[in-house]
């Protein structure tokens, strides 16, 4: 008959304490497999019994002199360990198998995302994005729990990537621990984040006014970076490709032209974070003295020709943003050169004339243009002291009566001007000496009757004026007509009271004109087509009435229209006269 026993290990637990880490309790775990593990270093007690489930439990005892006595195994060290039982019947050897796990899990600690640098003194700076990631193996049992501390702050659980979103120095500790309370020796790691770009500022050294700056002046750049140091530094002149530089070596722009320039600049630190792009607005003077003219008071360019007026003056001016200016000299068409203080009038001569000017400087730099005679600036003008050439005509009727003209109406006044100087630039005009002036735009039409007076004025582009007149008489009445019979009216009808005339008789106009006389007249009958007056209107028939219609035109084709009425007798009224 065989015997079961069920053995049951015990053991105890020891507490780990420390200023730093939690308290984790040695103990035993059984996996899914049934394996049995426990802290290497704990007893271990024997128990047996012969029910499966344990209820006759009995503990085992070593007999020590004479004497039986519960004492603990204790296993010698880390790895396997087992129990054998020879069973003589079926002869197997049993065995009985106890994992002591002495060793605590390795852990590793990985960064991601940030640059990393480690400057001379071994310290570690990590850029933006920085994440940490723990893992941890244990070659037994298993990792039970990982746990970190940030900073002196008390021990958490590791629950998944942690994030350095904020700059500062960190001191990052952690272990941790298996299934059987093994636990890791704590890790430290201290580096710092670093999200702060670097400063940069540029340095002038040398002739300088404001930021303008000569070719002999230096540009330094200077950056300083307070954690992980600079690692770049980069600029451009304008538009250019951005150019990396040391800090010591003064900047390059002899390629540059005068004139308005930017410097922009940076600097990017040894974990990659990059300052914003500075800006410098400068103007480089490669030359001496600058001198320019200004003209004061009239002027115009037409045709690549630059006219000027007889009130206008010539200013000279000069500007040396190194030294100063020591002197300005200038000559008109070819004369002496002679020391510049005031404004002066051009020449009251009309026609071209040159006018020649440079500056010295206190070093004696001249205008570069001045080292060949005389190719220094030129100023080439012309000096327009005449206005404008007037003339008018009319656009329409007109007559000419001794010394007045007359017009009508609808006769329009056309004004012209010419100017072969600087040109025209506008004409104006006033009627009869009233009001102010009025820019000439289109023909100019009066239709009051009476004597009128234009004045009329042309401006040319440096404000030259000529004024002329012309003066003329409206007219806008058409002639007064009158008419004649030949005879004497016979009487008068009784129905409508027109005069009676025999068929025979004759009628006879004529036309008076105030200004300037009748030009034609035509006639018509009853209604029918209008036809020229030739001196005698006749042929009337007996017994029918007659309107007769007159219209006159004067020489100007101003219009007046006439009518009047009468009757033809019968025959047997004419026997009775």
């Amino acid at each position: 008959m065989k015997t079961h026993l069920l053995i049951v290990l015990q053991f105890f637990s020891i507490a780990l304490s420390g200023q730093e880490i939690l308290n984790h309790r040695q103990r035993s775990h059984v996996d899914s497999t049934n394996k049995f593990y426990q802290q290497a270093d704990l007893p271990l007690y024997l128990f047996v019994a012969t029910d499966i489930n344990g209820k006759d439990l009995h503990q085992m005892s070593i007999k020590t002199n004479g004497k039986f006595k519960s004492e603990p195994v204790f296993l010698d060290g880390h790895g396997v360990h087992s129990f054998k039982h020879f069973d003589e019947i079926d002869n197997v050897e049993q065995r009985f198998y106890v994992y002591a796990d002495g060793r605590a899990p390795e852990s590793t600690l990985s960064f991601f995302r940030a640059t990393k640098y480690i400057n001379n003194e071994s310290t570690i700076f990590y850029g933006k994005e920085l994440v940490v990631d723990l893992k941890s193996e244990d070659d037994m049992v298993g990792v039970d729990s990982i746990f970190h501390s940030i900073n002196g702050i008390r021990y958490l659980p590791y629950e998944g990537k942690i994030n350095f979103d904020k700059e500062g120095d960190y001191v990052f500790k952690y272990y941790a621990t298996d299934k059987v309370g093994n636990v890791e020796n704590v890790k430290t790691k201290s580096f710092i984040v670093d999200h702060s770009s670097p400063e940069t500022n540029y340095v002038i050294n040398g002739v300088s006014v404001g930021n303008t700056i000569a070719t002999n002046t230096k540009l330094f750049l200077e950056t300083s970076d307070s954690l992980s140091g600079v690692d770049d530094l980069y600029y451009r002149f304008n538009e250019e490709e951005f150019k990396s530089i040391s800090s010591k070596v003064p900047l390059d722009f002899s390629h540059l032209e005068d004139g308005d320039h930017i410097l922009e600049f940076y600097a990017k630190d040894n974990v990659g974070n990059i300052a914003e792009i500075e800006k410098f607005n400068f103007y480089l003077d490669k030359s001496a003295p600058i001198t320019a003219a200004d003209i004061i008071g009239d002027r115009f360019l037409v045709n690549g020709k630059l006219f000027f007026s007889g009130r206008t003056k010539l200013k000279i001016t000069a500007v040396d943003n190194k030294v100063g200016v020591r002197d300005v000299l200038y000559s008109i068409d070819g004369e002496d050169f002679k020391s510049y203080s005031d404004p002066f009038y051009l020449p009251s001569q009309s026609g071209e004339h040159i006018v020649k000017f440079f500056s010295i400087d206190h070093l004696q730099n001249r205008t570069d243009a001045e080292k060949d005679a005389f190719l220094h600036k030129v100023s080439k003008f012309y000096v327009d002291l005449v206005g404008p050439s007037l003339t008018h005509q009319f656009d329409g009727p007109t007559f000419e009566k001794e010394d007045t003209i007359f017009i009508s109406n609808k006769t329009k006044l056309v004004l012209n001007a010419k100017d072969h100087e600087s040109g025209l630039q506008y004409i104006a005009f006033n009627k009869n000496g009233q009001g102010e002036e009025q820019k000439y735009e289109d023909a100019i039409i009066i239709d009051k009757e009476g004597l009128h007076t234009i004045d009329y004025h042309g401006y040319d582009n440096v404000n030259n004026r000529n004024t002329k007149s012309v003066t003329f008489m409206v007219d806008t009445e058409g002639p007064d007509v009158f008419h004649h019979f030949s005879i004497d009216d016979i009487g008068t009808n009784n129905s409508d009271k027109l005069s009676l005339y025999p068929h025979y008789v004759s009628v006879f106009l004529a036309a008076t004109d105030k200004h300037t006389g009748y030009k034609r007249m035509f006639y018509s009958i009853n209604g029918k087509q209008e036809q020229p007056y030739s001196g005698v209107i006749d042929g009337f028939k007996r017994n029918k009435k007659y309107n007769i219609k007159i219209r006159c035109v004067d020489k100007l084709d101003n219009e007046k229209e006439y009518n009047f009425a009468f009757r033809t007798v019968k025959k047997k009224e004419e026997v009775q006269e």
